[in-house]
């Protein structure tokens, strides 16, 4: 970790590194994030049947790289001798599963994110590998091409927001009406683009409602981290902890009924935790 370069949005998950972000003496912090944030809405506008079996209405508690994983010839033989089944998860083989298949998961979860991300199948070839992962070339290929054959809706609405792209003549606009410019070039990452967007603007939204309900019950908390990509985090006195928990949880219901009057069908949640430093997160 070079010294300058800690990006705040992404801190090391490192114990002994976060409680060096302490909160004032007499005071907490305060801290909710979102539960996948960006796939639930990658989910609502692609309508994607893989993705709203993961995050729809009546989604089962599930894992998205190891529900993907037996789509492949690669790893799905090893991940289902498990136990897991991703069509009915439970509890129970989820833990194996996780357990059993930790390396095979984070290869799955680099493929994944990657292809989510544009990746072509040579690039996440080089990703894997640099993660100390060996996957050839071949390998590389098959599983870009059943990332894209599993998640079929997410590639048609890929195409869909180029067309509206080239209609448009450089810009599309994301999920809550706001205009977004892409460079020609960046366009094979426009589904994540789209997404991104869509879910930073819904949570400057619950900042917002949770702002107004800060103000109107004057509750002693104030910002800490704001904006920490799909979580935030004030600073509350400790007397005032109980408050900020219950502000927390009645703008996300705030939330949830302006996306549901909208036209929503997903709904979001998150976790509430409360410590003396940034290692609350962990």
């Amino acid at each position: 970790m070079s010294e300058g370069k800690i990006n705040l949005q992404n801190q090391p998950k490192v114990e002994e590194f976060l409680r060096c972000y302490t909160a004032d003496p007499g005071h907490k912090l305060v801290y909710m994030d979102f539960s996948a944030l960006e796939p639930h809405v990658c989910t609502f506008y692609s309508r994607d049947e893989k993705m709203m079996s993961l995050y729809g209405p009546d989604a089962k508690r599930n894992d998205i790289y190891l529900f993907f994983g037996p789509s492949t010839n690669v790893y799905g033989p090893q991940i289902l001798d498990t136990g897991y089944d991703p069509d009915e998860p439970t509890a129970a083989t989820l833990k194996v599963a996780k357990v059993s298949c930790g390396p095979v998961r984070d290869v799955l979860k680099t493929v994944v994110l990657g292809c989510t991300y544009g990746m072509g199948f040579r690039l996440l070839h080089a990703y894997v590998n640099q993660s100390g992962y060996p996957l050839s070339l071949s390998e590389a290929r098959s599983m870009h091409g059943d990332y894209w054959s599993f998640f079929g809706g997410i590639k048609r609405f890929e195409k869909k927001l180029l067309r509206e792209y080239n209609d448009n003549h450089g810009y599309i606009l994301n999920g809550r009406g706001r205009p977004l410019t892409i460079f020609y070039k960046k366009t094979k990452d426009i589904v994540n683009r789209f997404v991104q967007s869509t879910g930073h603007d819904i949570l400057m939204h619950y900042l917002y409602l949770l702002q107004q309900i800060r103000l109107r019950d004057n509750i002693a908390m104030r910002p800490w981290m704001v904006d920490e990509h799909d979580a935030t985090i004030w600073q509350a006195k400790e007397s005032a902890v109980d408050q900020a928990c219950a502000a927390y949880k009645e703008a996300l219901d705030e939330l949830n009924k302006m996306l549901v009057g909208n036209g929503w069908d997903i709904t979001f949640s998150g976790e509430i935790k409360v410590g003396t430093s940034m290692a609350v997160k962990l």
